[in-house]
């Protein structure tokens, strides 16, 4: 079902690349650390930290630029209206099913609820 979102999503946005401007610039610091007696470089290790006035920098510069790229898109609002239609059309799922001498019973997780609940079905 979600395969005529994300094909639309994939074309609308490919089409647009004329619109995106260079990204900004992410800074290159040579870490190394050690997994398994292996040595391994990550140069992007310094991202990690959320707390790094530095990162917070990189990722409002980033943010913008994504912002702004995602707001020209002409088609964006339509999109948008279409994606929150097929969300909000969601449809209860059940996991877990146990059956037991008085009652069957199972997780039912029925969005927008952010957990599951035991139920019984019988």
């Amino acid at each position: 079902m979600l395969g005529a979102p994300l094909l639309s999503c994939v074309f609308v946005v490919s089409s647009a690349t004329h619109l995106l401007a260079e990204a900004p610039k992410t800074a290159k610091r040579r870490v190394v650390g050690e997994y398994h007696h292996v040595q391994v470089e990550d140069f992007f290790q310094w991202l990690e930290n959320d707390d790094d006035p530095e990162v917070k920098a990189w990722s409002d510069a980033q943010n913008k630029q994504t912002r702004g790229y995602l707001d020209s898109l002409p088609a964006r609002a339509q999109i948008e209206k279409q994606l929150k239609a097929w969300y909000a059309k969601t449809s209860p799922s059940y996991t877990s099913l146990v059956s037991r001498p008085n009652g069957l019973f199972a997780l039912k997780f029925q969005p927008p609820k952010q957990q599951p609940m035991l139920v019984t079905l019988a």
